[in-house]
């Protein structure tokens, strides 16, 4: 179970490019940490097992994409399978 006031890895997918956040639950403060591109899928997991084991936190967390009318949209879906991976 993870802390409830631990750190959080966040990650926004992208087709070419993930944001990756560091945040703590419990000051509730969130930091931009990287952006890593991704040419081949053994770099992209590559690079997020790397930032993992080195922040070691808690949760991890998946942006989900949506319009601006919160509807699920194409990627959406490439958000879920991300996760879910």
């Amino acid at each position: 179970m993870p802390d409830p006031e631990g750190a959080v890895l966040a990650f926004d997918y992208g087709m070419r490019f993930i944001g990756v956040a560091w945040g703590e639950r419990r000051s509730k403060v969130c930091r931009p940490l990287a952006s890593l591109e991704c040419r081949t899928r053994a770099q992209r997991w590559e690079s997020i097992h790397a930032l993992i084991r080195e922040w070691i936190p808690d949760l991890l967390l998946v942006g989900l994409a949506l319009n601006s009318e919160g509807q699920e949209q194409t990627t959406t879906r490439q958000c879920r399978n991300f996760a879910r991976q």
